[in-house]
């Protein structure tokens, strides 16, 4: 009887180690799977890695372009703005600093330059302000060129409307306020 229960164990014990056996080998089968899928998802890292480089360096390249386009723009604007003044016959250094004109209505009054006269009144530490020449702002929408072949180059001076006085017959609030004022 303990013959037959040592082969009982013994078949036992050899059963569990082949089971044993078997699912070591399973596992190490599923290790080296698990490597290879790793393995290969970091290949498809540094690809990707690569790509975004690659993105990068051409949104970089995109972006030199476009501001280079704009470097042209200003380059182009610059020289347009020279010929204008050029054929306006305005002095290059003059007209750069100045504030725009109004298109229309009587030149405001010239106010006399402080830096010419020698003022008590300022100290040493102000700062000076900027001057403003209106004579060398000239309104070019209102310039008109006189037809003609022989005198194209000719500029006629520009045109203002005469000021129209208001009404008298019209009351406004104010004339209201004046009449019921007066009676």
């Amino acid at each position: 009887m303990s013959s037959d229960a040592d082969l009982s164990w013994k078949e036992l014990y050899e059963d569990l180690y082949e089971k044993s056996c078997t699912q070591e080998q399973d596992q190490t089968m599923k290790i080296q799977e698990l490597k290879r899928t790793c393995a290969d998802l970091e290949m498809k890292v540094l690809e990707l890695q690569k790509e975004l480089m690659e993105l990068k360096r051409s949104n970089r390249n995109e972006a030199e372009k476009e501001n280079q386009s704009g470097g042209d723009f200003r380059m182009w604007l610059e020289e347009l703005t020279q010929r204008i003044k050029k054929s306006l016959n305005i002095p290059q250094t003059a007209a750069s600093n100045k504030a725009p004109a109004p298109l229309s209505g009587p030149p405001s009054p010239q106010k006399p330059d402080p830096s010419t006269k020698p003022s008590r009144a300022l100290k040493s530490t102000s700062v000076p302000q900027p001057k403003h020449d209106q004579s060398l702002v000239i309104p070019i929408a209102a310039e008109k060129t006189v037809p003609g072949p022989s005198n194209q180059d000719v500029v006629a001076q520009p045109q203002t409307e005469p000021i129209q006085k208001p009404d008298p017959t019209i009351l406004t609030k104010s004339r209201w306020k004046t009449r019921i004022l007066r009676w």
